[in-house]
């Protein structure tokens, strides 16, 4: 069961919820909900990697329209900073792309809003977790 709360913290269900509400979380969460009006999920994690690559050591935060957007986008940005945290800690002088060419890779990795990233990996993903562990859907 999920928490459901207005932007004030006020509860918009009548149901009850065994799940208390972390208010710097709600903080963070509704006031990206609220500027960004196509949010509709939005994730914030802790993780080593997003911790140490992230301004002010403060995680990682990505939105999308669904939660397979969110997720999907917190993966692979996840994955870019483990690299980066791995490349750094190598000891030696990386070689940087030329220019332009980030920004080329960038923009080959987009995904069109209408369509978005999650519903490019999410059903594959689900289908392997059926594979791996049902449960979760109990």
């Amino acid at each position: 069961m999920s928490v459901a709360e207005d932007f004030s913290g006020v509860a918009v269900r009548d149901q009850v919820s065994d799940y208390a509400v972390n208010p710097a979380g709600f903080t963070i969460h509704s006031a990206v909900h609220m500027s960004v009006p196509e949010a509709n999920a939005v994730i914030h994690t802790h993780s080593d990697d997003g911790v140490a690559v992230s301004a002010q050591a403060d995680g990682l935060l990505t939105a999308g329209a669904t939660c397979a957007d969110a997720f999907l986008r917190l993966y692979f940005l996840e994955r870019a900073c483990t690299m980066q945290v791995r490349a750094l800690s190598g000891g030696v002088k990386l070689t940087m792309p030329n220019q332009g060419v980030p920004e080329k890779a960038a923009d080959q990795g987009m995904f069109h809003k209408k369509h978005g990233i999650g519903k490019l990996a999410w059903p594959a993903l689900l289908r392997t977790l059926d594979r791996v562990d049902p449960s979760y859907r109990d």
